[in-house]
């Protein structure tokens, strides 16, 4: 401390002035490198976990028109009607196929692989039921429809489960 008392005031306004430059570029570093770590997580969120949650929520969409399509094939008192609903299911096969495509490319865990996987397995399930209720229901066997589309609901809701579990998980993240 007695060097410090000897010096000259210049000197001891020189030393502080720079000491304050000192601090002042380690809070910019600190700061900058923070920031870095923000924008990393940012990055991460709207890159990935958004447009997975978004995606999911459109899977769950085209699997609702697909599973409306069938009730409503079985309520159809007509060719033309049952064709419409033949429409709908189409359309949802094309919405769910487009969606995806594209959530395969956002998958980073291997929780989210095996709850995606899980809502594979149990929807080809369902589809392979949708087949044999689509057929009793345009041969007018409405009520083995009926019965067949009760017991594909397991598949759904097992469907739906999982997508409901993946879109929870990507909330998370």
């Amino acid at each position: 401390m007695e060097f410090f008392r000897n010096l000259k005031i210049g000197m001891k306004l020189m030393f502080a002035v720079l000491s304050v430059v000192v601090m002042t570029t380690f809070l910019g570093v600190f700061s900058v490198i923070q920031l870095s770590k923000v924008n990393d997580i940012s990055v991460e969120i709207s890159g990935n976990w958004m447009p997975s949650i978004e995606i999911l929520g459109k899977m769950s969409m085209a699997l609702n028109l697909y599973r409306r399509a069938d009730l409503g094939h079985i309520l159809a008192a007509d060719k033309e009607a049952m064709a419409r609903y033949d429409r709908f299911s189409e359309q949802a096969t094309a919405q769910l196929a487009d969606a995806q495509s594209k959530y395969e490319k956002l998958i980073t865990s291997d929780e989210e692989r095996r709850l995606y996987d899980k809502i594979r397995s149990s929807w080809a399930s369902y589809v392979d039921q949708h087949h044999q209720i689509v057929g009793l229901s345009q041969a007018m066997k409405k009520q083995e429809a009926a019965a067949a589309n009760a017991e594909s609901k397991r598949s759904f809701d097992a469907t739906m489960e999982a997508l409901e579990q993946n879109i929870e998980l990507s909330a998370k993240g």
